[in-house]
């Protein structure tokens, strides 16, 4: 008789087979890399931080407060870039509050420290860098947010500080002047940075995105004609108001400046022309080459080189008891260096205008769109100048510090500075643009651009050495060179003739690119 054990089957009603789970659940790759470059900039900008707290206070110290800024900036950057590389929902949303935790310190600065005899106390430069900072944390927490209830907060917030900075800065430096400089004038450009944000938030092509570009537009034209109606007010004594010739070079070219920026900027973001809609395909080109960074970094080299000389200079005039002369900042800009850099700027920004489009083929293809050759040029032109100001930021940023640290300076020369930067860099730039249009490689068009600045450089040095600025001739080359232009407008004094030769150059050497693309419809 066989054992039951031997002879009784098994219970089918188990399945011991393993089921096929395939395809494998995937998991997104963790930014290791970035999470160790935000660590590190976090050690640096506690580093700085801390460095630059014992520098205020006046205590002992092993890491000076020049040393600790430097420590702070590049500590910044491995955080901004770990916020932008991170995955991970909860990190992004740590740097979001750490976003909103800078605009409550701005906030706090900014009512603590009230306006004061026109100077803010804290608010420059400590309320000004935390809204900034907070901005620049702010973009990448939201941009990258999965859940639509915390996107949609983080975007009304910014919307929010858009609206009271703009507005507080604009309306402000409209009623007063002692609240426009510096205060209302830091917060509109701040401001515009917040509106560029939300606009960009929602899209330029929304409903809410053209409500924000026509809004910003109006308050800018509202803001010129303000400037405009008050300066003839103050200098004609109309209506009873008391005469003020100062205010249009100072306040009112400035709240004009203000608000033709905005009306710029929703001109060019919003609107369906072809010459705004080119000029913005021509500026997302240039941030989307590594050329721009490059040539910033260097300005930036240049200009902390230039402010750590000018502040030695200062530091050791004031040991002697000797006061500095009015105006400082032409001490600190006027140099060869930024001259010798400023040759080889024009080049590198205009070099790939229109050699790049005919070496990729693709100018013949914007030729045949119905556009004509003039809003090609012209938009290739604005945004180059566009960006050739932008890159001249750094030494605006150095001048802040200068004024948070040093106190107040004559900053009038500024403004008839930038009136003469931007119009001898027009004529050069125009030149370039000129070059770049008669060849299709970049080199060539790089080389002769350079020697086209040689020669323009060349116009001062011929007549200091040869006729020793004296004479008829040196009054003519005095007005070709661009360097006068830079050193007359830094003193203060700037006219149409200083700048007519530019301009005139601008005009030509357009035209002449204008003609050598309708030339190639013969070839």
């Amino acid at each position: 008789m066989s054992s039951k054990a031997i002879t009784e089957k098994p219970d089918e009603k188990y399945d011991w087979q393993v089921q096929e789970t395939a395809p494998s659940v995937m998991t997104a790759d963790v930014p290791t890399v970035a999470r160790v470059i935000g660590f590190v900039g976090l050690l640096l900008f506690v580093l700085g931080a801390v460095a630059i707290g014992f520098e205020m206070s006046g205590s002992k110290r092993y890491i000076g407060g020049g040393t600790g800024t430097v420590f702070a900036l590049f500590g910044l950057c491995g955080l901004l870039y770990h916020v932008g590389r991170e995955t991970d929902t909860q990190i992004r949303r740590v740097y979001g509050v750490l976003g909103g935790a800078g605009l409550v310190v701005a906030a706090i600065v900014s009512a603590a420290y009230p306006v004061e005899a026109g100077t803010g106390a804290l608010f420059l430069p400590w309320g000004v860098l935390s809204g900034f900072l907070a901005l620049l944390f702010l973009l990448p927490a939201i941009r990258g947010e999965t859940e639509e209830s915390w996107r949609k907060a983080g975007v009304r917030l910014v919307g929010l500080v858009a609206l009271a900075a703009a507005g507080a800065g604009l309306v402000g430096g409209a009623i007063s002047v002692k609240f426009l400089l510096p205060v209302g004038l830091l917060l509109a450009i701040l401001g515009l940075g917040y509106v560029w944000a939300f606009a960009g938030f929602h899209g330029t092509d929304s409903d809410i995105g053209q409500r924000v570009g026509t809004a910003a537009g109006i308050a800018g034209f509202l803001a010129i004609v303000v400037a405009i109606g008050h300066s003839l007010l103050t200098r004609y004594g109309w209506f009873g108001v008391t005469k003020d010739p100062a205010y249009l070079p100072t306040a009112g070219s400035l709240l004009a400046g203000v608000g033709m920026t905005y009306l710029l900027w929703a001109f060019l973001t919003f609107s369906d022309r072809p010459i705004a809609v080119l000029t913005r395909r021509e500026l997302a080109a240039f941030f989307y080459s590594p050329l721009i960074y490059f040539v910033v970094f260097c300005v930036a080299i240049i200009a902390f080189l230039g402010y750590a000389l000018f502040v030695s200079r200062a530091v050791t005039m004031t040991m002697m008891r000797q006061p500095m002369v009015e105006p400082i900042i032409q001490q600190y800009v006027m140099s060869w260096l930024p001259i010798f850099f400023f040759i080889f700027m024009v080049p590198m920004l205009t070099m790939r205008l229109f050699s790049e489009e005919r070496r990729s083929q693709t100018l013949e293809v914007l030729m045949t769109a119905p556009l004509g050759e003039t809003p090609v040029v012209l938009s290739k032109f604005f945004a180059v100048l566009i960006i050739y100001l932008l890159c001249w930021l750094p030494y605006g940023l150095y001048l802040i510090a200068l004024r948070a640290e040093g106190g107040p300076f004559d900053y009038r020369p500024l403004i008839s500075f930038f009136i003469g930067l931007t119009c001898s860099g027009a004529g050069a730039l125009a030149m370039g643009v000129c070059f770049s249009s008669l060849t299709r490689h970049q080199l060539a068009a790089f080389v002769v651009s350079v020697m086209g600045m040689i020669v323009l450089t060349m116009f001062h040095i011929v007549k200091e050495v040869i006729f020793r600025g004296v004479g008829k001739t040196a009054d003519v080359l005095t007005y070709c060179s661009y360097i006068d232009v830079w050193s007359t407008s830094l003193q203060g004094h700037v006219s149409l003739a200083d700048v007519m030769f530019h301009i005139s150059a601008a005009v030509f050497w357009l035209f002449v690119t204008v003609k050598v693309l309708e030339a190639r419809k013969w070839l």
